[in-house]
Order: C-alpha cells, then structure tokens, then sequence
C-alpha cells in the first residue's frame, strides 16, 4: 500500500481485535469428546504445530460397612489376625490425567495424579515415550506392571463393581520401568514390560535385589474388536471372540517386612490374605 493508503481513516469494524486467520487455524477451539477428555490444545495440523494437551479425570467413591462375627482369624501361616468393624466413606480413585504429545506427534507424554483414602494419599504415575509405528509404542516412566489380563484394562470399565477376586489376589502393581504395546498382525495386540519389580512402586535403588520383572501379554482378536473392559458389555451383531495370556517372571528376595513397608511382599497374597512371602505361608 502507497504511504496515502496508510493514512485514511478506518471505520471501528476494521479495527476488531482478532487473530491473524493463519493462527485461528493452528488449533481447534477447546472441547470436550467422551472417553477422550477436553481437549484444551487441540492442533489442526499436528506436523506443522506439534504440540497437543488433553485433560481427563474421573472419581469413584462408596460406602462401606463390615460387620464381624468373630474376633479373630488365623491365617495360612498359622497366624493368628485380628478382624475389626468397619464403617467409612471412601473415595477409592481419583485420577487427573495430563496426556498429549510434544515437538512431533510421535513423542507422547501421559502423567496422572492418584489419589484414594484407602492407601497412600497420593500417587504420581506416567512418563513419556515414542511411537516407532502401530507396532512399537515405547514408554517410560512409573506405570502398571501388565501382569494380569484383567489389570491390563482400565478399572473404568468394569462389568461389575471392581475388578475380581483373582486380579485383586494375584495382581501386580506399579513400577519405573520399561513399557511396550502395539500391534501383532492383523488381529493382534500386546503389552511388555522390564520393570523394576512386580510391585516397584515406592523401592528404587533401595529395592531388596537386583532382579528386574519381565512380562509380555499378547492379544488375539480374530473376529474382530472384543470391546472394551474386562467382560463383553457391548452388543455384537455376530460373534466376538478374544484369545491371550500374560507371562510374568519376577524373581525377589525371600523376605516379609510388611511392617517396613516393603511393597514387593505386600501385593501378591493367597486366597485368604496371607502374604505370599510370609514364612509358613506355603
């Protein structure tokens, strides 16, 4: 424009404050989808501006009443355990979950906060990771050890009110570590994991041994999608048929300081409660 141009008055609908349309077009105005979050960065184009934050969460509370009809119980150890009454309100999860990517769409970042008034207060798990290709998503950080089939789906979608009495007594927990999924094949999907433990989630360097835990749980869906959660809660047309398996090694001292605290003993019980490691438990 000629220098006269710059010059001439405008009228006050030439001068609305708005964003260059460049910029309006970088990102999606806030919103909310379900099972995904709100999505507060949203890119239009994700290699141009690569950088993406969604934000979920979610509570589940209950009361919780237990009436005894003895004192006292002896364990499979021959211990002898006291049985208390109970009545509370607890909120047994809390989560806030921060995930998206950063720099390009295959480093990803995925960090929540846990809380529950039935253990400790606070619990922070997460960490980054790169997607290599629908085969190989590689994480690490401080997750769940996928030791279970039932512990590798998420709690929000069970079939009924928690998860079952044998992923309550046989599952691990979390872990720092090394964590893998993707696709196997057409129909085919799996977990892994080199962990620090089956249940590394407050020992690090402190940790009783130096033995690290290995697991690998692959999925086979040759019908197609089973759906989502532990049980088939959706409605198939035709039907659905899910195959797989979880393999653990976890090798650990042989040791029960559940006094102290350690969380490699305290997880994996026997069906009356007792600790795996207990002395005598066996």
């Amino acid at each position: 424009a000629d220098d006269d141009d710059a010059d001439e008055k405008v009228s006050v609908s030439d001068t609305t404050m708005s964003a260059p349309p460049e910029r309006e077009k970088a990102y999606r105005k806030p919103s909310y989808e379900p099972y995904v979050g709100f999505k507060l960065l949203d890119p239009v184009d994700p290699k141009s501006n690569p950088y993406s934050l969604t934000v979920t969460g979610n509570m589940e509370t209950r009361y919780f009443a237990f009436v005894r009809s003895k004192d006292t119980a002896v364990d499979n150890s021959g211990a002898v355990q006291s049985i208390r009454n109970l009545n509370l309100f607890e909120i047994s999860r809390f989560m806030l979950t921060f995930y998206g990517f950063v720099g390009t769409p295959n480093v990803t970042y995925n960090f929540s906060l846990f809380a529950t008034t039935t253990g400790d207060p606070f619990t922070l798990v997460g960490g980054a990771g790169y997607i290599f290709g629908d085969f190989l998503h590689l994480q690490i950080g401080v997750f769940k050890v996928p030791g279970t089939r039932e512990w590798t789906e998420s709690y929000k979608f069970h079939f009924g009110v928690d998860r079952s009495m044998v992923t309550t007594f046989l599952r691990p927990n979390i872990s720092p570590g090394l964590f893998a999924d993707g696709k196997m094949g057409k129909h085919g999907t799996y977990q892994a994991a080199i962990a620090n433990g089956a249940n590394g989630s407050t020992y690090n360097a402190s940790r009783p041994t130096a033995n690290f835990a290995y697991v690998f749980s692959p999925l086979w869906e040759p019908m197609g999608p089973y759906g989502m959660g532990f049980s088939d809660v959706e409605y198939h047309a035709r039907p659905a048929v899910r195959l797989g398996g979880t393999g653990l090694v976890a090798p650990k001292a042989d040791v029960s300081d559940t006094a102290d605290g350690n969380p490699e003993n305290t997880i994996l019980r026997l069906s009356d409660g007792t600790e795996l490691a207990k002395p005598g438990a066996l």
